[in-house]
Order: C-alpha cells, then structure tokens, then sequence
C-alpha cells in the first residue's frame, strides 16, 4: 500500500509510544513471524513460549485499546465488538496451545472460562446476524442510523464466520477436556494446526484489519486502500493458511471445522456436520490436482514413530 506525503506524515504522527501502540507492534511482529513460519512449515515458534508472549501481547493491545476509545455510540460498540471477540479467540488460542507449554500449576478451573467463552461468542453470533436482518430490511442499523444494505451482506457474512470459529469453543465447552484429549490422539499435531493456522492467523488478521479501520476513520488512508489493501491481503493469508496446513502436516491434524470424538453414528447430525465441514478434504484434493499425486504422512513424522 502507497502512502501520499500528507498519508505519511499523518501516519508518523500517531502516538506510537502509547502501551496500545507499543503492543500492537509486538503484535505484529509476533503473529505475522509465527504466521510465516507456519505457512513453511516450521513450528519452532508455535512450540516456544514466543506465542504466548504474541496471545499476552494480543489481549494487553485489547485492553490499552478500550481505554481510549472514542467517536459516536456506534463506532465506539464497534470496536468494543471486535475487542470482545479478540479476547475470546485469545483464549481460544492459549486453551488449544501445544501441550508442553502448559503450566505446571493450576489457579483456577478452566472449564468455567471454556463455557463464557463459548456462551459469548455465540451472542456475538446473535447480535451480528440479527443486525444485518434489520439493515437488510430497513434500511437501518440496530441504532437507526442510515445503513447501505449491501453492509447486511457483510454482517451476515460476519455473523456466519463468528459461527464458524466458534465450533471449536463451543465442543471444548460442552464436550470437555475428554474432547480435547481424544482429538489429539487421533491428530498429534492438531495443537500446532490450532495455534499455527488458525487462531493466530487469524487474531492477527483481526488486529490488522482493526487497524486499518482506524486509520481509515483518522481520514490516514480510503476506503479503497482499506478493503484491497487491508481486508484483501488479510484473507488472503488466511486462505493460504488452511492450504499450507493440509500441505505441511496432513493427516496429523485436520482442518474439520467440527470434529467428532471417536466414530459418530452415520445417521446422526454429528456425523453430517464432520462431513460438512471438512475443509481438510477439499486441501487434499487441491493439493493432489497440483502435486500430481496424493498427500502422505510427513516423511519427518514417519522417521518419529
């Protein structure tokens, strides 16, 4: 993205040495190098206590961000939105990170902050499909103030990818550490898939696009910068991402958005929505038209066993 002069000097002029600044830089830095990492293949980072300063980073940045919050009611719920869902996925994050940086002690019972989670990001869900109902038949958001009605799409869009990200939490809820314990079995490697594909790629996304957001309403860039720049590179990197997972570490993890524990009934819903919503199968196929030959297990895996 090119900056005009008058751009530049508005962009230098931010107060870059504010704790929200400051964190959103390590932000940056952190997830975009444990991102880059990940997409070849190297899980030195995700493995290190690196991305648990990157998650600590994240939810300071959240934090420094609400306190200086400004402009009308619903610009301010805005961000306020994206900063409850930044936080939720930062749990999310911490919750699925690889098993050897778990600490060794525990203060408080976990499962309780699983079930907030979840309950949380499902109201998210609620908020944002009922608000994009309202603009697309009024006219109006949940404010009333004047809404384009090409935004309902957006919201919809939103409300269905909150929806989505949210299946995880939400088996981790209401299924338990069993769960967990029964989805690594069956995929080592579904921690790195977790962390390295998936929520950090995609906390990352959430800062940078917030970002953009922000410098767009400071007038620093347009409106086109923010969506081809901005938005469009951001989704790109997290397309590439479910690609580089099914390249880099197939089979020994998966990208179901829904995984069942163990060998569900073919008739029951469970059993439907494993299928659905596997993206793993459509990777491989993909992978296979380009490569000429099907996946196979990581040949670095296979020297493991």
């Amino acid at each position: 993205m090119i900056l005009t002069a008058k751009q530049l000097r508005k962009f230098t002029s931010l107060r870059w040495l504010h704790p929200h600044s400051l964190s959103g830089v390590v932000v940056f830095l952190l997830g975009l190098s444990i991102t880059i990492s990940s997409i070849f293949g190297n899980f030195y980072l995700v493995n290190s206590n690196i991305l648990q300063i990157y998650l600590l980073a994240c939810a300071l940045n959240c934090i420094f961000g609400a306190s200086i919050l400004q402009g009308p009611p619903d610009v301010q719920l805005g961000f306020k939105y994206g900063i409850c869902l930044q936080l939720c996925l930062c749990y999310i994050c911490f919750r699925l990170r690889p098993e050897q940086l778990h600490f060794s002690w525990k203060l408080v019972e976990l499962a309780y902050f699983d079930k907030a989670v979840a309950i949380a990001l499902l109201m998210m869900v609620v908020y944002t499909i009922i608000g994009g109902v309202k603009t697309l038949i009024t006219g109006k958001d949940l404010f009333g103030n004047k809404t384009e009605r090409k935004m309902a799409g957006i919201l919809l869009l939103g409300g269905f990818g909150i929806l989505l990200m949210s299946l995880y939490p939400l088996q981790l809820a209401f299924e338990g550490e069993n769960w967990l314990k029964c989805v690594t079995k069956v995929y080592p490697y579904q921690r790195q898939g977790f962390s390295g594909y998936v929520y950090v790629p995609t906390t990352w996304a959430i800062s940078m696009i917030f970002f953009a957001v922000t410098l767009q309403v400071r007038k620093i860039i347009t409106v086109n910068q923010l969506v081809f720049c901005g938005i469009g590179s951001v989704i790109g990197i997290l397309i590439f991402t479910v690609i580089m997972q099914e390249y880099h570490i197939p089979f020994i993890s998966t990208q179901k958005l829904f995984i069942t524990c163990g060998q569900s009934e073919e008739s029951s819903w469970s059993s439907w929505a494993n299928e659905a919503l596997d993206f793993s199968a459509g990777a491989q196929k993909l992978w296979g038209m380009i490569l000429g030959r099907p996946l196979s297990y990581p040949i670095w895996y296979k020297s493991e066993l």
